[in-house]
């Protein structure tokens, strides 16, 4: 059939309706996976935001913890340098 002409017969009608029939529940299968990936997308979206908002939390208390720190025992930055050891 490529190129030529197509005969107008019972049987390439009954073809055509075949591959139309299939064709559209392969449509429709493509429709249900990209909703179900819309939505587990859509679940990672929102754990990826929740961890960053906590991320900021916990950033913030760092933050606040290492204030009182260099609060109480004056700059602790050279002692805690001094105690990593590089990686090698």
């Amino acid at each position: 059939m490529q190129g030529g002409t197509i005969s107008p017969s019972k049987r390439t009608l009954m073809i055509f309706k075949a591959k139309r029939k299939s064709a559209e529940h392969g449509h429709k299968l493509l429709k249900q996976k990209r909703d179900l990936l819309k939505k587990i997308f859509m679940t990672v979206k929102k754990k990826l935001v929740l961890a960053k908002q906590n991320m900021g939390v916990d950033f913030s208390r760092a933050y606040v913890s290492l204030a009182e720190a260099q609060i109480a025992a004056g700059n602790i930055t050279a002692r805690v340098l001094n105690t990593i050891k590089p990686n090698s």
